[in-house]
């Protein structure tokens, strides 16, 4: 999976809990030769981190892109059950 851009938007501090929340648009490729699709994502981090190698918005990205992988696989794996 390639990310080709990404957007951080509405992102507010929580300062009881230490974290940050923001919106995360990305735009991405799963295989070359797929078309590019875009995912929108409400995603948390905390505002101070031990890999503070990375910056809050590239934390919050990471973050989205996971979520988001991790929903797809989820979604494919399970087919939605109807209400009794």
């Amino acid at each position: 999976m390639k990310i080709l851009n990404a957007a951080v938007r509405r992102a507010r501090r929580d300062r009881d809990f230490g974290r940050v929340e923001a919106e995360v648009t990305v735009l991405l490729r799963d295989t070359p030769h797929s078309p590019p699709r875009v995912e929108t994502i409400r995603t948390s981090v905390p505002t101070k981190s031990p890999r503070s190698d990375l910056s809050l918005r590239e934390r919050l990205i990471e973050d989205a892109t996971s979520l988001v992988v991790l929903f797809n696989s989820t979604q494919r794996k399970k087919p939605l059950r109807t209400a009794a």
